[in-house]
């Protein structure tokens, strides 16, 4: 139970989650959809503790979900994220869920602009929407690639994929980028 642990329990808590996947044979801890800057702290170091011990390297995709303002559900900015995380040296920074492509394109161009490390997207398959109780996610492959394209060829975006709604076609079509 994460609630009410501190940052050293929850340390201890990412770093035997990470030694399971590190077991397992993993070969990039993602840390996604992330809202709380000291969850995302505790994790990183969860996971480089676990690391030490084992004398290993894995490199860390460190993604938070924001929203269309560009500030995470505790009202955290991306200035305060990069902020947070860089000195605990993950290898990739970056968005994943919340929206879709077209909506996260403003914050991610802020985070090219300011980041020392790679970036990453991993947007939805466009804004949900509420059809009979049921996510519905509309933007198809094509639209989806086209959207990102720009971030890769032009503005330096180096890590890309999806998230809710976006499917094979989907990273098929961000292939082809």
């Amino acid at each position: 139970n994460l609630i009410g642990a501190d940052f050293n329990e929850l340390a201890d808590i990412f770093e035997e989650q990470a030694k399971g996947l590190y077991d397992g044979g993993v070969d990039l801890y993602l840390i996604e959809t992330s809202q709380d800057l000291l969850e995302v702290r505790a994790a990183i170091v969860g996971i480089r503790r676990m690391l030490k011990k084992e004398g290993a390297f894995r490199p860390i995709q460190v993604q938070i979900t924001i929203d269309s303002n560009g500030r995470m559900l505790l009202g955290s900015g991306i200035e305060s994220f990069l902020g947070a995380v860089i000195a605990l040296n993950p290898s990739v920074v970056g968005f994943n869920c919340g929206m879709g492509p077209l909506e996260m394109l403003p914050t991610i161009e802020k985070l090219l602009k300011i980041s020392p490390i790679p970036v990453s997207a991993l947007p939805n398959a466009g804004m949900p929407r509420n059809i009979d109780g049921k996510a519905v996610y509309s933007m198809e492959p094509q639209k989806f690639a086209e959207a990102l394209l720009p971030l890769v060829t032009e503005s330096g975006l180096e890590v890309v994929g999806g998230c809710c709604g976006t499917t094979a076609a989907h990273i098929a079509a961000l292939h082809t980028l």
